[in-house]
C-alpha cells in the first residue's frame, strides 16, 4: 500500500464489523542535540501488539528520516514533513510495527545529523485487535493559530491519535483538545521551550463520525498537529 499527501493511504479501507480494538498508551522519551541516530530506548508491550510511535520536534538541519526501527527490526513509517511539504524544520513522523510482548527499542535514523538546536519527543502506543496495521487516514498541518482545528471522518469502531506541538521556543503550552482525551500533561521537549501533548479518541459506535478536533494553546504561536486513525 502506498501513501499520498492529503490524508488517505492509496488502498482499500475495511470497516470493522466485529471484535474490539484496544489501545494502550505506553509512554514517552526525548532526545536533544546533534545526533545521527535518535535512540529513545525501550518501551514495553504487555502482549503481542501493533506498536505505534509518533515523533515530533525540531530538526535543526531539516533532515528527513531515512529509517525507523521498532523492536530491533525495520518499521513502516510516514515522514509527514517530507510527504506533505510543510515547514521542514518541524519534524512529524508516524511509525508502526507488530512486536512481541516485552521490551521493544524505538530508534529513528535521520538522513543526516540533526543539528545542535534539535529536540525531539516520541510517544508510543500499542494496539490489539486491529484489522489493519496501516492507518486508514493521516494528516499534518503547520499554521499560526490558537486554537488550531482539523476536520476529518472517523470510521466505525476505530481509534485516532493526535499529537499537537509548538514550533516556537517561548514555552507556549498545549492546553486542551476538544474531542480526544489527553494521554498525559503538556510537556516541554527537553529544554527547547517547545511543548507537545498527545491525545486519542475511540469511536465505539457502528457509524462514522464527522469530527473537528480543535486544539487550544496558551497563546498564538507556530502550531503543529499530526494525527492518524486505525481500525
Amino acid at each position: 500500500m502506498g501513501f499520498t499527501a492529503g490524508g488517505t493511504p492509496s488502498g482499500t479501507k475495511t470497516n470493522r464489523t466485529t471484535g474490539t480494538l484496544t489501545k494502550a498508551y505506553i509512554g514517552t522519551n526525548e532526545v536533544a542535540g546533534s545526533n545521527v541516530s535518535l535512540n529513545f530506548g525501550n518501551f514495553s508491550a504487555g502482549s503481542s501488539a501493533l506498536m505505534i510511535a509518533f515523533l515530533v520536534g525540531r530538526c535543526d538541519s531539516g533532515s528527513a528520516m531515512s529509517s525507523v526501527s521498532i523492536g530491533g527490526s525495520a518499521a513502516t513509517f510516514l515522514d509527514l514533513t517530507a510527504i506533505m511539504g510543510i515547514s521542514t524544520n518541524q519534524t512529524r513522523v508516524i511509525a508502526w510495527r507488530q512486536v512481541s510482548s516485552g521490551a521493544n527499542n524505538v530508534t529513528f535514523t535521520p538522513a543526516g545529523a540533526t543539528g545542535t538546536n534539535s529536540a525531539f519527543a516520541v510517544d508510543v502506543w500499542t494496539l490489539t485487535g486491529n484489522i489493519s496495521d496501516t492507518p486508514y487516514f493521516y494528516d499534518a498541518d503547520f499554521v499560526s493559530a490558537d486554537p488550531m482545528a482539523k476536520s476529518f471522518t472517523v470510521a466505525p469502531k476505530s481509534i485516532y491519535i493526535v499529537d499537537a506541538f509548538t514550533g516556537g521556543t517561548g514555552d507556549i503550552t498545549v492546553t486542551s483538545f476538544s474531542t480526544a482525551t489527553a494521554e498525559a500533561a503538556d510537556d516541554e521537549i527537553g529544554t527547547s521551550g517547545r511543548h507537545r501533548r498527545v491525545a486519542s479518541y475511540a469511536n465505539t459506535t457502528d457509524s462514522s463520525l464527522e469530527i473537528t478536533e480543535s486544539v487550544d494553546f496558551s497563546a498564538n504561536t507556530s502550531t503543529n498537529i499530526l494525527y492518524a486513525g486505525w481500525v
